[in-house]
Parts: C-alpha cells; structure tokens; sequence
C-alpha cells in the first residue's frame, strides 16, 4: 500500500498521471475520468511550474481520449456503459458524462468536432421530459425518485450553460432552455 499526503491537492496527480493516463478497461465512464484528470492536470499546469513532459503526457492522453469517446458515440448521437453498435442502450448519464469530458477536452484547448457534440446534444435533449427534468430512470441508477431527477437534471443544466454549447444550440432552442432552467431553479428552491 502507497500512500501520499500532500499540498495543494493535485500534487497527487502530477504523481501518478501515468496510472490515470489510461483506466484497464476503456469503456466511456473509465475513459471519461481519466480524461477529466488529465484536463485538471492542464489547468494546473497553466499557473504552476509543470515539467513540459507530464504536460506534453496529459495532452497527449486528451488527444486519446476525445478519439476514444469520438468512436464510441452511437450514430443516434448517445453513448453508453460500454460501446456495442448492436445493442440499443444508450443512457442519459453516459450521454451527460461523455458531453462533460469532451466539453472540458475542448476547455484547454484538444479541438472537439462540433458535430459530434451536436448529435450528443441532440441526443441528451432527447431524454428530456416533459416537465422538463430528465429521468434517472433512463440511467441505470440503483434507486429513482424526485432528487435523482432534479440531481440529475442540474448536471445537465450545468453542462448545457457552458459557452461551447451555447454556440451550438440555436437561439429559439436556447430561450427554451433558460425558461426551463429557471422553471428548475424555482423547483428546487
């Protein structure tokens, strides 16, 4: 057993980048995270004294993943657990999680199609209920009520804010989602 204790917290990362670089199995999820370490690894790196290597390492593994998870989007524009062309399991939450990391990917500069983040788009707005929450029941998770939704929903909301996806949607389409988001927030508080 290694552990290490340190400050600031990323510091770890540094560390052990070449154990995060790549997760056994490449599925979304475990390409995702560690795409999404890697992307906090460059953002560190942009105010701290990184060795040019470990950052050229992390650019590196986001030019990977952002392939990996490229390939792996169904045509209908979702993802799923694990990638299988045959099988119609597309899940919200994959979809959400791979969204993100691309998302982020393109963050610290990795180029991301837009037609790929379009059909994601499209496809996670396709979940979309008509309450305008999306379902956890869509994403496999263990137990479904009123807080997975809402849980669930605010990440989509979250991601769907970002400025790289404001470019994407269309205007009309846009105002719909802020009065939604607003129908949200007023839910939830």
């Amino acid at each position: 057993i290694f552990l290490n204790v340190s400050f600031p917290n990323v510091f770890p990362i540094v560390q052990g980048l070449e154990n995060l670089a790549v997760y056994p199995h490449g599925c979304v999820e475990q390409t995702a995270s560690a795409a999404l370490t890697n992307v906090a690894l460059l953002e560190y790196s942009a105010a701290n004294n990184i060795p040019k290597e470990i950052v050229e390492l992390a650019k590196s593994n986001l030019h990977y993943a952002a392939a990996r998870l490229t390939a792996m989007q169904h045509t209908d524009g979702g993802w799923s657990w694990f990638y299988n062309p045959e099988e119609n399991d597309r899940n919200v939450y994959m979809t959400l999680y791979a969204l993100k990391t691309l998302i982020e990917i393109d963050s610290v500069g990795i180029m991301v199609s837009d037609e790929v983040l379009k059909r994601g788009l499209e496809n996670l707005l396709g979940f979309q209920k008509q309450n305008g929450l999306w379902s956890g029941k869509e994403c496999y998770f263990w137990e479904f009520s009123k807080e997975t939704d809402v849980s669930l929903s605010a990440e989509i909301f979250e991601v769907l804010s970002k400025k790289r996806v404001q470019k994407l949607l269309d205007e009309k389409y846009d105002a719909k989602l802020a009065q939604q988001a607003g129908l949200f927030l007023k839910r939830c508080y």
